[in-house]
């Protein structure tokens, strides 16, 4: 977690970057098994706006339920569009590396590693310039297992003054 808190800053304080925003997200995770198991989500996330486009980089916890008790770290390439100065829709994909904790046969915990393809659509309302609210739908696909997930998170985002 130390890490990536220390990645997402120096990504951040580059210079050619134009603006960003910090996102803390909860929600929940449902699982696309028979089981249809749910959970409690969890993640931080940075968008950083570039010349080339904006790049979302973050870290989320799909939470502990029967099978997956995952978390990984992402970066996607974000798509945008405005309806109104308040209201903004998007589409984000980009890869997954993600940590799977299960079971092992003899019963000791097992970490599997993971890259998986995360596309996500959000919904974000600007409360003012510094801070946001944001609904993200995130769609895990090709995990380990076959145990796709939909992780649906409400976000607060703050983007700070330059």
């Amino acid at each position: 977690m130390r890490l990536l808190l220390l990645i997402l800053s120096l990504v951040s304080s580059l210079s050619y970057a134009e603006d960003n925003t910090i996102f803390v997200s909860n929600g929940k995770t449902i699982a696309n098994s028979v089981l249809d198991t749910r959970s409690r989500a969890w993640g931080v996330d940075e968008e950083v706006k570039y010349d080339f486009g904006t790049i979302d980089y973050g870290y989320m916890n799909e939470g502990h339920q029967p099978g997956i008790k995952r978390d990984g770290i992402y970066a996607q390439y974000l798509f945008s569009g405005k309806f109104s100065d308040r209201i903004e829709t998007s589409f984000a994909i980009g890869p997954y590396y993600n940590s799977i904790t299960e079971v092992g046969s003899n019963g000791q915990f097992v970490d599997a590693y993971n890259l998986a393809l995360m596309p996500s659509v959000g919904l974000t309302y600007n409360i003012s310039e510094e801070f946001k609210l944001r609904w993200t739908w995130n769609h895990t696909m090709f995990t380990a297992n076959n145990k796709d997930t939909d992780v649906l998170l409400f976000s607060l985002g703050y983007k700070p003054k330059r």
